[in-house]
């Protein structure tokens, strides 16, 4: 269902992590023989969020670990958490 939804047959259960990492509730079950990924809930679990921000900040390849830790201490973000 996620797959015909997104309309991508490859990255799927990339899609699912990264809703999963926004603190969406999805599970994997069976329907009718077919696997499908469920989502139980549009409540967005807000304490994700700083976690979300601390792991962009950390991939970014446009800044500068001095700039990556001034983000993440205005933020109030422990670099390491």
């Amino acid at each position: 269902m996620l797959r015909i939804v997104t309309g991508d047959d490859v990255h799927t259960e990339r899609r699912v992590r990264e809703l999963r990492e926004l603190g969406f509730d999805l599970i994997w079950h069976e329907l009718d023989g077919i696997n499908v990924y469920e989502l139980r809930s549009l409540e967005i679990d807000f304490d994700m969020i700083p976690a979300i921000v601390r792991n962009k900040v950390r991939q970014s390849k446009a800044l500068t670990r001095a700039e990556k830790q001034r983000i993440l201490e205005r933020a109030g973000i422990p670099e390491d958490g």
